[in-house]
């Protein structure tokens, strides 16, 4: 059967005129390995590849080879930290040919015309990621978010629930696993209330939660099975990049006790700011606590990053008072056990 299998693909691959695959196939499989060259080679979300693996996967083009990705978007990741591999294996060939800024080589041509946020969500990220040259799509199909904000038209909000954790008397603390990861249960909790209320409010629109933190991730899941019902996207940001949903809810986890963890630092933190509020199509509500993006001085590795979160801060109208009121949906002890 295993023998027919591969045939069967041998056969396919050979009389194809347009092959779909996975990176991993093209080097791993034996059906790719046994066949010679493909005139052009086009790979996408290069950004997130090695060098290594687009070498091989280039060697196999006997005409062309066309790299699409982002750089402005999440690096490969790769287990090694050894200084040695550090250049060949968690950079990308943009970062290695030091293709890192807009429109820096005759080589690179930028898609300018974006056509999933909403122009208020794009302007931030045109604004702190591509030197305002991404533009909106005329054909861009703007939909409503009926929500009861002062103002309508939002599109981004910064949800400080450091008001509904005092009053509440809910436990707001980042803690952390044997391996680091980390993780805020009342973060988990009060997001689950959000949600519920989004969908009590008739909000007929895809929903994700993404956190940073795999372990926070896994707090989430365990509180929307105990006590929700809504059908909900939650995954890690790196797991969300290519993907998308009108609502997307970032849970930043971390507090001003802990300050901002490594994923958020320097470059990558950049990188992974951008991917976050760029997954959201209509609607980026940004779940933290104020005092951190207000009280970061001692750290500079941040500083798009807390910028970015000010300003969406200072332009949000005061949303706990319809995201999170006095009637309490869930029984805390029935979470907190």
């Amino acid at each position: 059967m295993e023998e027919e299998r591969k045939n069967l693909s041998k056969e396919l691959i050979n009389n194809a005129k347009v092959v779909f695959t996975t990176s991993a196939q093209v080097y791993s499989n034996s059906e790719f390995q046994e066949y010679s060259c493909f005139d052009v080679i086009i790979v996408d979300e290069a950004s997130m590849m090695s060098v290594p693996t687009l070498a091989v996967i280039g060697a196999r083009a006997s005409s062309q080879i066309i790299v699409v990705g982002d750089f402005c978007q999440l690096a490969p990741i790769a287990c090694s930290e050894s200084s040695n591999y550090y250049d060949y294996l968690h950079k990308s060939l943009f970062e290695h040919h030091k293709m890192n800024k807009i429109e820096i080589s005759d080589a690179l041509s930028m898609l300018k015309y974006q056509r999933r946020m909403h122009p208020l969500i794009s302007h931030v990220i045109s604004s702190h990621f591509y030197s305002k040259k991404l533009q909106d799509s005329k054909d861009l199909e703007e939909s409503k978010v009926n929500l009861p904000t002062k103002n309508l038209n939002e599109r981004n909000l910064f949800w400080d629930i450091s008001n509904s954790i005092h009053r509440r008397n809910i436990e707001y603390e980042t803690k952390f696993t044997k391996n680091k990861s980390r993780y805020n249960v009342g973060s988990a909790y009060l997001i689950t209330e959000l949600v519920e209320k989004l969908k009590d409010m008739n909000i007929d629109k895809s929903i994700a939660v993404i956190s940073t933190y795999k372990e926070q991730v896994y707090q989430l899941k365990k509180c929307f099975d105990k006590y929700s019902a809504a059908d909900v996207h939650v995954g890690t940001v790196h797991t969300f990049q290519g993907s998308e949903a009108n609502i997307i809810i970032w849970d930043l986890v971390d507090t001003s006790e802990t300050n901002f963890g490594i994923p958020y630092s320097e470059n990558s933190g950049d990188r992974l700011t951008n991917v976050a509020i760029s997954r959201a199509k209509d609607l980026i509500i940004i779940v933290g606590d104020r005092s951190l993006i207000h009280n970061t001085n001692t750290q500079t590795n941040v500083n798009k990053l807390t910028k970015i979160l000010r300003e969406i801060y200072d332009a949000t109208n005061e949303i706990d008072s319809w995201v999170n009121s006095d009637d309490i949906m869930f029984e805390e002890s029935l979470f907190f056990d």
